[in-house]
Parts: structure tokens; sequence; C-alpha cells
């Protein structure tokens, strides 16, 4: 999809990487954001560029999101299921996360990673409640995702837990999709019951870079992801 830059196209080239005025190019914001752009006027949105990143509405590519006061670094890929260990490398990520969650509501929420499973628990009275979890399936090619919790987007007033749920789900499923924000939006308003993404019953529906289908088992919902090309 394409849009007309207009005067923006100013604002971009002032400044832009250094590279010509003409044909197709990566273009940066004043805000640090990127765009890219055609040599026909227009720029990319809602898709993917030619190298494989992501663009949203407004055309905007951030090398990172800030989710829960951690940086989390934009894929240009959908992380395989069938890969040797589920978020390999990204243990700092999830420990900067522990540290804003134990400062802003204690020892309540931990997160708890294996070879293939990550899941974030409720900690209360030395018990611990799986909220959310995600596993790999090798043998479908799917991540599974199994909520046990309610989430919030947004709010007023006080800070309820089921926003740090949701924020901390948007940091896993950052982690392995280009487009982890709609992944986390279609799977809180097929969970909170708008399903304006349209999730379908045991079929798949294309979100962003991956499919994603639905199914309930025991009062959870479980979500196969897998990708969608």
């Amino acid at each position: 999809m394409k849009r007309r830059i207009g005067m923006l196209a100013g604002i971009l080239l002032a400044a832009a990487v250094p590279l010509t005025a003409y044909g197709e190019q990566w273009m940066k914001s004043p805000d640090g954001s990127w765009y890219y752009s055609y040599d026909d006027g227009t720029w990319l949105v809602n898709g993917f560029s030619p190298d494989g990143y992501y663009v949203d509405g407004t055309g905007k590519w951030w090398d990172s999101l800030t989710i829960l006061e951690t940086k989390v670094p934009s894929r240009n890929s959908f992380r395989s299921p069938q890969e040797e260990e589920i978020f390999s490398g990204c243990e700092e990520i999830f420990n900067q996360v522990q540290r804003v969650l134990y400062r802003d509501v204690g020892n309540v929420r931990r997160f708890q990673l294996s070879t293939s499973r990550l899941r974030l628990n409720r900690t209360e009275d030395n018990r611990s409640t799986e909220l959310f979890s995600i596993e790999q399936n090798r043998e479908t090619g799917t991540f599974d995702l199994v909520i046990r919790c309610a989430l919030t987007r947004e709010y007023q007033g006080d800070i309820p837990m089921s926003w740090y749920d949701f924020q901390c789900l948007r940091v896993v499923l950052n982690l392995i999709s280009r487009t982890g924000d709609q992944l986390a939006e279609a799977v809180y308003y097929s969970w909170e019951g708008d399903n304006r993404y349209g999730v379908k019953l045991e079929q798949w529906t294309t979100v962003g870079d991956a499919m994603i289908s639905y199914r309930a088992s025991n009062g959870a919902g479980v979500y196969s992801i897998r990708p969608a090309f």
C-alpha cells in the first residue's frame, strides 16, 4: 500500500539517510522513525518493505519499541517455531521487565523460561499460578499461546494488574513477530469479546506477518500462531 508524501517529503529529506533524493529508499524522520519512500512521491504504509521490515498505518518503522521501560528490538523476520531455543538471547529483556514489575507491583508477577516454553505467573502466599504461556510446537510449526487471565489495553484511574499482564504479552509477541503489537491486539480483542480482527475458532486468520487460530480449553483461550509467509 502507498500514500502520497506531499509536504512530509521536505521534513523527511532534511533528516534522511545519506542517499540520493530519487528512487526507492529508507528516510529517517526527526522523531527517529523511518519511512520507506517510492520514486513516485508516495511512501509505504501497512505493509512490508522489500528488505522485510513492517511499517504501520502511518508509514513508520521503528528500530525498537519501549514496553515497560524496556527496549524491545524490532524484528525483520518471524521467529521460527523450529528454533533450538525459544527467546535465546532475550534474557536481559526479560530481566529488565522483571525489574520494572518488581518496582511497580512487587513480587507478584514472575517470568519462568525453559528451553521451549515461557510463562508469566502470579505469585502469592508461596503459590504460583500461570497467567499465560507460550510454547514451541515443532511438530506443527506453531507457537501455542495459552491465556488464563484478564487483559487490559486501556484504563482510567489506577493502573490495573491486567494492564501489566497485557504489556508482558506485548513484549513476548514482539520478540517472535515483526507485527507483535498487532498480534497482541488480535489476542486481546478476541479474548475480551470485541474480536475486531476476526480471529476464528479453529480456523486460520492472517494478522500482520502471522496466522492465528483460537480454541477454548478448560476456561483458557488457546491461540496457535504460525508465520503467514
